[in-house]
This record gives structure tokens, sequence and C-alpha cells, in this order.
């Protein structure tokens, strides 16, 4: 998921694989299974997905899983800092290829000559916390 440390191996996955063997869904959730997403969600039939795969690919049973987009992505809608969420805002959306047309790759900088990060780097309370959950 987003949240996941490892959230861009289902990228690289759906890049550089035969797109007719594989397809990605990448969601709010962190490292874990996509049903049992941290609130507010949502999570997905997890289970139903994986069930689909396995009948398409080890038993030729028709799914119609690879019809579907080869990515398959949770974009998170603006919404203002909170403690704790009901709800979030978002859609899901689908790409045939990826890299997307869709998508164009920005650089951003915080610091002038294009340095985001001045070194060395202290370890503490303001380097952030690596696994928020």
């Amino acid at each position: 998921g987003w949240h996941d440390p490892y959230r861009d191996t289902v990228l690289r996955l759906v890049e550089h694989l035969d797109p007719g063997q594989v397809r990605g869904i990448i969601g709010p959730w962190s490292h874990q299974y996509p049903d049992r997403g941290l609130p507010p969600g949502p999570a997905i039939g997890f289970l139903q997905e994986t069930l689909r795969w396995w009948d398409q690919h080890l038993k030729n049973k028709e799914t119609g899983v690879m019809r579907e987009p080869l990515l398959r992505s949770w974009i998170s809608g603006s919404h203002p800092p909170a403690t704790v969420y009901e709800t979030l805002p978002g859609r899901w959306v689908g790409d045939a290829s990826w890299p997307s047309e869709n998508v164009s790759p920005v650089a951003y900088a915080l610091q002038g000559g294009a340095r985001i990060v001045a070194s060395p780097q202290q370890t503490g309370l303001d380097a952030g916390r690596f696994f928020p959950f």
C-alpha cells in the first residue's frame, strides 16, 4: 500500500514484468493485508482478489482478472489535518500501462542547488518515524 515502506515495489513489478502475466493494486494501507487496512480504509476484498488470480492462473478458469487495468491505484483526495478520520476522500483509478501516460515526473527541491537534505543528518525526534503504524 501507499503507507508501506516498500510502496515502489508494485510499480517496479508492473513496469518490468510481462504485462500479460502481472497486475498490481496499490491502496491506502500499510505493510499488511489490504482487507485489514487501518481505518478509515478503504479496504479491499483481498481474499476474493487472490482467489480470482489463482483460479485464472492455476486452474485456467476465466475470471476476467487479466482484462482489468495493469495497475489499480487509490488516489487520496485533499483533506484537512485531523487526529482521527472517519473517512478519507479519494478514488480508484486504473492504468493500462506503467509508467502511465497520465503521470509526469516532477523534481522538488527545498533548498537552492536542488538539495533536499543537508548532510550530515542527525537522528532523533526530528528525523520522523519510519513505521508510522
